[in-house]
C-alpha cells in the first residue's frame, strides 16, 4: 500500500463487502467481523499453498540444472522458511521498519470490530405483552407452548407404540389386553459408562443393564410369527426359516413402515429440540450418534444418567477464538427419554435387519438424524443474522411426501435406468428417514409449531424465544448463570470455586479434570458441568409441566432445597394465620365475658 487504501484492490473489495444489501448503508460490526475473519483464514491458506507450490517449482528448476531429486529437495528452501518470509512481509501487523499492508489494516479493523461486537448488545427481537411472547411477527402464550409440546408428546408416543413397535393400540392409546404387551422399561435402573470408547458401544451393551427382552430380534421375531404382522411384511409363508434370510418381504409393507419411521423421527426431533433445555443449533443436533464411532474414536452423544437421556454436543461458536471445546448436555424429560430408549432398544435393530435382508444394505452409520454429506450449512441460525425469506414449503417435508433418497425396492421389479440408479445409490443415506440439512430442520420445526400452536417457529426464532422465556420464568439464579455460559460463553467467577480445591492450590475445574476422577467419567466434561446442564434442563421440564420433573431423583439438590424452604415458609404462614385466628377468638370470648361482668 504505497499510495493509500483507495488505490488498493483488496481494500476496495472489503468496502464493497461491508455494504448491507438488505437494509442499505454499512454493515454492523457484529456481522462484518466474520467477513474479515473469513478473509484472514483464506489468505493464510493461500500463503501456505503458495509456499508449497514455490518449493515444488524450485525443486524442478534445480533438477533441470542437473541435480538429483534428493539433492534438489535438500537445496530448495523449506515450506516453513517460505511461509515465514511471506508472513513477515505482508501477513502481520506493521513492524517498526515495515511497510503498511492490506493485512495490517484488516487485522486492526477486525480487532476494533471485535471490541464493538463484544461490548454491544444485539438488536432486540423479543417482547412480552402480558403472558404473550412477541417475536419476529409471531406471538404465542406459554399455554400455547405447553399445549403444543404436550400434544406432540402424545402423538409421538402413540405413533411409537402403534406404528413402530407394531402393538395393538386402542383409541385411547393403550395396548389391548390379550395382545403383545409393551416390554417393561425401568429407566432409573439403566447404567451407562461415558468413558467407554470401544467401537459400536452404547448403554444398550452395558452388561449391568438387564432388559426385559432381547431388543436385537424382538420385533423381527414378531414379524415372522404374528399373523397381523406377517400380512404386513411377508408376501407368502412358504420356505421361510427362522434365520429370516429367505423372507419374501412385501415391498409396500416395508415402504409404509419406513414412512412411519420418517414421520416419527421428524416429530421426535422437534420434541427433543424443544424439551431438552437450551436448544442447540441444527448443525449440532444432526451430528449426534447413539453409539461410538469407528476405531473407538468416541463420537457418541446419547447417554443415560439417573433416569434421564442426555444429548451431548461438543460444537461451540467461540471455539475458533478460545480453542476450547465446550461439551453441552441437554436432558430430555423422563417421558421423552423413555421413547428414545424404546426406539434405540427395539426399533433401530429391526430397521437394520430389514435394511440388510430386504434392501441389501451393507454399510450403516450411527447418526440418530443423519447429516447431509458435505453440506454447505447456511448461516441463518447465527445471532445477529436476519431470518431468510420464508419460502412456500407445502410440498417440502410434508407427511406423505416422497424423499428421493428414501426409496425401497419391493423385489418385484427393478428399474433399468443404470446411470441414474448408480448416481442415487452413491448418495443414498444409511438411515431410512433420509438426510438432514438446514432446510429440513427448519421446515420440520415450522410444520409442527404452526400446526399445533399457530406460530410458525424456525430453529433460529426458537433460539431467541427460549432464553427469553426461561430467564423470565425461572426462579433459580444458577439456571440463569448456566444460560449465560451456554449462550454467551461467560465463565463463572472465583466465587463458585470449591474451598477444598483452592486449599489444594488449584481451581475447582482443574481438580475435577485431574484429581479424584471416577473410573466411569467421560474425558470430555466434568461432573459439575454436567450437573449444571441437568439443572437447566429439569427446570425447563417443570416450566413445560412435565409431571416427571417433580419426581424424586429428577430434581437437583439446590432446587429441592429451595422448594423445601418455600414449603416450610408456606407452612409457617399457614400456622401463623391459624394461630392469629385462634388468638382473635380467645380475645373476643374474653371481651364478651368482660362485658357480662360489667352488666352485673
Amino acid at each position: 500500500m504505497k499510495a493509500g487504501e483507495y488505490e488498493s484492490g483488496i481494500m476496495s473489495a472489503l468496502a464493497v463487502l461491508g455494504f448491507d444489501t438488505q437494509k442499505g448503508g454499512w454493515m454492523a460490526a457484529t456481522n462484518y467481523t466474520p467477513v474479515l475473519s473469513a478473509i484472514v483464514t483464506i489468505t493464510r491458506a493461500l500463503v501456505v499453498h503458495s509456499a508449497h507450490k514455490e518449493r515444488e517449482d524450485e525443486v524442478q528448476r534445480l533438477r533441470g540444472e542437473g541435480l538429483e531429486e534428493q539433492d534438489a529437495k535438500a537445496e530448495a528452501p523449506s515450506v516453513y522458511a517460505l511461509v515465514r518470509g511471506m508472513v513477515h512481509r505482508f501477513m502481520t501487523l506493521i513492524r517498526y521498519d515495515g511497510e503498511p499492508t492490506p493485512m495490517n489494516r484488516i487485522l486492526r479493523l477486525r480487532t476494533y470490530g471485535f471490541r464493538i461486537r463484544f461490548d454491544t448488545t444485539a438488536e432486540g427481537k423479543v417482547s412480552w405483552d402480558g403472558d404473550k411472547l412477541l417475536i419476529d411477527k409471531i406471538s404465542f402464550t406459554m399455554a400455547d407452548l405447553r399445549s403444543m409440546v404436550q400434544g406432540l408428546y402424545e402423538t409421538v408416543r402413540i405413533q411409537l407404540w402403534k406404528g413402530l413397535l407394531l402393538l395393538d393400540v386402542d383409541q385411547s392409546g393403550n395396548v389391548r389386553e390379550g395382545t403383545t404387551q409393551l416390554p417393561k422399561l425401568e429407566l432409573e435402573k439403566l447404567s451407562d459408562n461415558p468413558s467407554e470408547m470401544m467401537e459400536g458401544w452404547s448403554f444398550l451393551k452395558d452388561t449391568r443393564n438387564a432388559f426385559d427382552v432381547d431388543g436385537r430380534r424382538w420385533l423381527f421375531k414378531r414379524a415372522l410369527a404374528e399373523e397381523r404382522l406377517k400380512k404386513q411384511f411377508i408376501r407368502r409363508e412358504q420356505g421361510v426359516t427362522g434365520s429370516g434370510r429367505d423372507v419374501p418381504w412385501r415391498g409396500q409393507g416395508v415402504r409404509d413402515y419406513m414412512q412411519q419411521i420418517r414421520t416419527f423421527k421428524e416429530r421426535l426431533f422437534v420434541l427433543v429440540h424443544m424439551t431438552g433445555g437450551a436448544p442447540a443449533r441444527g448443525t449440532e443436533v444432526v451430528s449426534i450418534q447413539y453409539e461410538n464411532g469407528v476405531n473407538g474414536r468416541g463420537g457418541r452423544g446419547i447417554f443415560v444418567e439417573r433416569g434421564l437421556v442426555s444429548f451431548a454436543t461438543s460444537y461451540h461458536k467461540g471455539y475458533s477464538a478460545s480453542k476450547k471445546v465446550k461439551v453441552v448436555h441437554r436432558y430430555v424429560p423422563k417421558e421423552v427419554s423413555e421413547m428414545v430408549v424404546y426406539y434405540l432398544w427395539l426399533v433401530q435393530p429391526f430397521i437394520r435387519i430389514v435394511q440388510m435382508l430386504h434392501g441389501r444394505q451393507e454399510e450403516f452409520k450411527a447418526f440418530l438424524w443423519e447429516p447431509e454429506p458435505e453440506e454447505e450449512w447456511s448461516e441463518d441460525e447465527e445471532e445477529g443474522e436476519e431470518e431468510e425469506e420464508e419460502e412456500d414449503d407445502d410440498n417440502n417435508g410434508e407427511e406423505g411426501g416422497v424423499d428421493p433418497a428414501v426409496e425401497w425396492s419391493d423385489g418385484e421389479g427393478e428399474d433399468n435406468e443404470g446411470t441414474e440408479r448408480q448416481r442415487r445409490e452413491e448418495q443414498k443415506p444409511s438411515n431410512p428417514d433420509g438426510f438432514w440439512g438446514t432446510d429440513r430442520v427448519r421446515t420440520v420445526m415450522q410444520k409442527e409449531t404452526s400446526g399445533r400452536m399457530g406460530a410458525r417457529m424456525s430453529t433460529s426464532i426458537y433460539r431467541h424465544a427460549y432464553p427469553a422465556i426461561h430467564r423470565e420464568l425461572t426462579q433459580d439464579k444458577g439456571v440463569a448463570q448456566t444460560l449465560d455460559l451456554i449462550y454467551e460463553g461467560k465463565e463463572k467467577g472465583d466465587e463458585d470455586d470449591d474451598v477444598r480445591a483452592r486449599q489444594a492450590g488449584h481451581g475447582k475445574r482443574m481438580e475435577e479434570m485431574i484429581y479424584g476422577r471416577a473410573l466411569m467419567e467421560s474425558p470430555f466434561h466434568t461432573v459439575s458441568e454436567r450437573r449444571e446442564f441437568r439443572r437447566v434442563s429439569t427446570d425447563w421440564h417443570r416450566i413445560l409441566h412435565f409431571p416427571s420433573a417433580w419426581a424424586e431423583g429428577h430434581v437437583d439438590p439446590e432446587t429441592r432445597r429451595r422448594m423445601q424452604a418455600e414449603q416450610e415458609q408456606e407452612e409457617f404462614r399457614r400456622w401463623t394465620a391459624l394461630r392469629r385466628t385462634d388468638l382473635t377468638r380467645q380475645l373476643k370470648r374474653l371481651m364478651g365475658q368482660e362485658a357480662g361482668f360489667r352488666g352485673l
